[in-house]
């Protein structure tokens, strides 16, 4: 096995290649297909265990872009909210009154339930090559939401797409 090491490629005319800010340094992505039921208190904020993900950057002072598409079961005439957090800090967030804020919401109002897709993008800068902890929370109308699954008496006849993180990594 041949190992080279350089801390920069540049073209034959001079151009920085490699090493320059915004080359790519990674590429990772988690994919979960669990159908796990989060029932919870109403309205109130629970960690959605099966998008837990930390990513190990491999430079120091980084940027980190992070994109997240999670599905959830909804049950009729209801909302779910999604809120994600960095490192334990909700962020990339909108504004409302009374804890209001979140990272994506949906509102159903017809007889049958749904699965939701809530995604985002965000582009967290990162200060060393100590591990970004990566989490989603939701919070439903009613208390209870499926993941990857729909919210239904009659799941057989309803696909399960997966959810999932992309992260890549630029330096700075």
């Amino acid at each position: 096995m041949s190992t080279i090491k350089t801390n920069a490629i540049t073209t034959v005319a001079g151009k920085l290649i490699l090493g320059s800010t915004g080359s790519l340094l990674n590429v990772a992505q988690y994919i979960t297909t669990a159908t796990t039921l989060y029932s919870g208190s109403v309205n109130v904020y629970q960690t959605i265990t099966d998008m837990n993900y930390t990513y190990t950057p491999v430079g120091s002072g980084s940027k980190i872009i992070i994109h997240w598409e999670c599905r959830l079961g909804i049950p009729n005439e209801n909302s779910v909210n999604v809120k994600l957090l960095v490192n334990g800090t909700g962020t990339y967030l909108g504004s409302g009154g009374s804890d209001q804020s979140s990272s994506s919401s949906l509102y159903i109002n017809n007889t049958s339930a749904m699965i939701g897709s809530f995604d985002g993008n965000y582009i967290y800068q990162n200060s060393g090559t100590s591990s970004v902890s990566l989490a989603l929370q939701g919070s439903s109308q009613n208390g209870a939401f499926y993941i990857n699954r729909g919210y239904s008496y009659d799941d057989s006849s309803r696909k399960r797409p997966p959810s999932s993180w992309l992260i890549m990594e630029v330096s700075a």
